[in-house]
């Protein structure tokens, strides 16, 4: 059985990492100071993190970017891929998916950096309008883990706690995404849309971007949603690693 550990809106902290077969971080991985400065980001990316990434004891480490991450927004995902691991461990996904044959099984992950426009001139940030393509339901059906920087919107939905208003700052397109994905895997028995079976097998959703939302899992038909953010809307470390 795979172990995960999981992670999010780092801003700067690399955290000690226990061991396991794959780390997920999800998005803006660079210190708060360097937010407009691509090139300050590139050095930190070079000098520290992958040198972090390198002593983790994980055996893959999947990144997607955050819409503080100019740096990888710039860059083709081959670059950051040779760029940040020489030894291959590292996977970059940009509204992609990889299939990681690992000891403990196989695993199908979609990562997707993409977030509702809040401000201008943010990374990976777009209008709604262009956002549907960038959370494809047969892309999201087929996951065992989907990494997303920003959270579903949908709380009070079916399926989905009303207790959750943190979702609500959510993105409209990936919760219709999940549900249409939803539909896609009713009909290879999984459970009915908007309904949670305890006897299915959940979807790991990983998010962060809403720094102080609740940490508790919460589901969406099959998909188990977790903001596995570190830190706090100060950008100080706030919230441990979590691990599935």
């Amino acid at each position: 059985m795979l172990r995960i550990a999981a992670t999010a809106d780092l801003h700067g902290h690399l955290p000690e990492i226990d061991p396991a077969d794959i780390l997920c971080i999800a998005g803006d991985i660079f210190p708060a100071e360097y937010d407009e400065n691509p090139s300050m980001q590139e050095e930190w990316f070079r000098d520290k993190f992958t040198l972090w990434i390198q002593k983790l004891p994980v055996r893959r480490i999947v990144l997607i970017g955050g819409n503080h991450d100019r740096f990888l927004e710039i860059r083709s995902g081959e670059f950051i891929k040779r760029y940040g691991s020489p030894d291959g461990r590292l996977v970059y996904l940009d509204g992609t998916s990889v299939t990681l044959n690992l000891p403990g099984g196989k695993v199908r992950i979609f990562g997707s950096p993409y977030c509702p426009l809040p401000v201008r001139h943010t990374a990976f940030c777009m209008e709604p309008a262009l956002l549907a393509d960038k959370f494809p339901p047969e892309e999201l059906a087929a996951a065992d883990i989907i990494l997303t920087h920003t959270p579903p919107s949908g709380a009070g939905g079916p399926g989905t706690p009303a207790a959750e208003p943190w979702l609500d700052l959510g993105c409209r397109e990936l919760e219709q995404g999940l549900r249409r994905a939803q539909d896609i895997s009713s009909h290879t028995s999984a459970p009915d849309a908007g309904t949670t079976s305890p006897d299915s097998h959940p979807v790991l959703l990983l998010c962060g971007h809403i720094h102080q939302g609740s940490h508790e899992t919460v589901r969406l038909g099959r998909f188990a949603i977790t903001n596995v953010a570190f830190t706090d809307n100060d950008k100080m470390e706030a919230y441990p690693v979590r691990y599935f």
